[in-house]
């Protein structure tokens, strides 16, 4: 439950090239400490030592380069890449993920997209989805082609299978797909949205004051946007997006999936414009799946003519009249023509160094760029080892907030039942979470981030560090005004 008062931590600037090694993550101290002095340029001076309501070093290194300005158009479920159904590829034919090939390289000059895409595309967001029957968990990228690694998204036996992703193209238009380990995969890349130079037009971002909780599918919630629930898996709900009055033409945001029940197998979320004859999948849960647990993807997504928005569930071996899932769908801001927010790409990602917080510590990132109005990033979560029977109580779980300041945070009690609800991701039973985020910055161009832990079916107190996550932040991407 909330407490009175809130732990502080400050984290500043990360040095643009910087190694985990060089972006010391502050730890807590007395009231009365500083922050330490950030190293020379171009070397990554380790941030200084926070207390409560102490601030973090600056990072040593020249702030990254921001890129030209770009827009987003929205598309139809476009899918670039499936391993395993080259008819299904709109890019060609592609092998799978298998011993030492662990990369794909995708050139859009050789895909046949038509009008569906733009050709001046720059970049492009949408999701990537691994298919694997081997129980590894291992690392996937979506990146430039010869440009900086891209985001971290994590794929296992307890994570998400599909993961939404931003990323520019690389020289000669090309992108590549990358996983870590040794597993063999097969991968689908869905494309939502095309990145194209502002000059070029398109559609801008507004950014909310604060995210909203848009869909709930549980019973439980209290007036938390639409509220439907989910009777069956074969059930569409469609929704008005947000903002229609004020011209939107699509949503960004985060969907956090609930199975509702125990599940053997892997049920996934798919939204986009509502009518189009294919809506992109977002999110999955894994095999063996169980309430509370809930999983969590970022989105962008079109809306339809009528301004609105398609939600459906789909699951291989289970009856489509079974009950259906669970999914929170919170609202980060939408598109439209009329101006407002432009993306810029980082030249090189901004990193923070990990962090360790615990049940309900605010922690504070300074980017040090005094442009931004917002950021896309990612967030990398390690969590300490739960070792009670994933298929019996005990359950822990997180709930995960990042947001301009903490006053847009809500409390502990979620669902709306105290006030309103959202949050940036759902944290599971043990190991690695990954997600993308597009938050809202303040002022300063900074941001805060703050996670709620939780556990049912205890007996007898829970030690304070099984409740610790170790997070590491990174920014890829601003958006800034025109």
């Amino acid at each position: 439950m909330p407490r009175s008062s809130h732990i502080w931590k400050t984290l500043a600037l990360a040095s643009a090239a910087c190694l985990a090694a060089a972006c010391t993550a502050i730890d807590d101290a007395p009231s009365d400490s500083t922050g330490g002095t950030g190293g020379s340029a171009g070397t990554g001076g380790s941030g200084g030592t926070g207390g409560t309501g102490g601030t973090g070093g600056t990072g040593g290194s020249t702030p990254p380069v921001l890129g030209a300005p770009a827009l987003f158009r929205p598309t139809s479920r476009i899918v670039l890449v499936d391993t395993s159904d080259a008819q299904a590829s709109r890019c060609g034919s592609f092998d799978r993920i298998e011993g030492a090939s662990r990369r794909l390289v995708v050139d859009l000059d050789d895909c046949t997209l038509g009008d569906d895409a733009p050709s001046t595309m720059v970049g492009l967001v949408g999701s990537v989805t691994v298919r694997t029957t081997s129980t590894d968990t291992f690392d996937v990228r979506v990146q430039p082609a010869g440009g900086p690694g891209g985001a971290i998204h994590t794929v296992g036996p307890l994570q998400s299978a599909t993961h939404g992703f931003v990323t520019m193209l690389g020289a000669g238009r090309t992108f590549e797909i990358e996983a870590s380990g040794d597993a063999t995969a097969d991968v689908i890349l869905e494309m939502s949205a095309a990145l194209v130079p502002a000059t070029d037009g398109g559609d801008y971002v507004h950014l909310l004051d604060r995210p909203e909780r848009w869909f709930s599918a549980n019973p439980n919630d209290a007036g938390c946007g639409f509220r439907e629930v989910w009777t069956t898996l074969e059930q569409a709900h469609w929704a008005p997006v947000i903002r229609g009055a004020e011209g939107a033409t699509g949503m960004l945001g985060t969907v956090h999936l609930g199975p509702h029940v125990w599940r053997e197998a892997p049920v996934t979320f798919h939204m986009g414009p509502a009518g189009d004859a294919g809506l992109s999948q977002w999110v999955s849960t894994p095999t063996e799946a169980h309430f509370p647990w809930t999983w969590s993807s970022m989105f962008l997504t079109g809306a339809s003519l009528a301004q609105e928005l398609e939600l459906r569930s789909s699951a291989d071996g289970i009856s489509p009249w079974d009950v259906g899932p669970e999914p929170w769908v919170d609202a980060v801001g939408w598109l439209s023509p009329a101006e407002g927010l432009v993306y810029r790409p980082l030249d090189v990602p901004l990193e923070f160094g990990p962090v360790v917080t615990v049940n309900e510590e605010d922690v504070l990132f300074e980017t040090g760029i005094p442009d931004a109005v917002g950021v896309v990033g990612s967030l990398v979560f390690d969590l300490p080892t739960w070792t009670t029977d994933p298929s019996q109580p005990p359950y822990r779980w997180y709930h995960v907030m990042v947001a301009r300041g903490v006053d847009e945070f809500p409390t502990a009690l979620g669902g709306c039942i105290e006030d309103f609800d959202w949050m940036t991701a759902a944290l599971h039973q043990n190991g690695r979470v990954t997600t993308q985020f597009i938050s809202r910055t303040d002022e300063n161009a900074g941001f805060a981030m703050r996670h709620y832990s939780y556990v049912s079916g205890v007996t007898s107190p829970v030690p304070e560090q099984l409740f610790e996550v170790t997070a590491r932040v990174r920014i890829d991407g601003v958006l800034t005004r025109p």
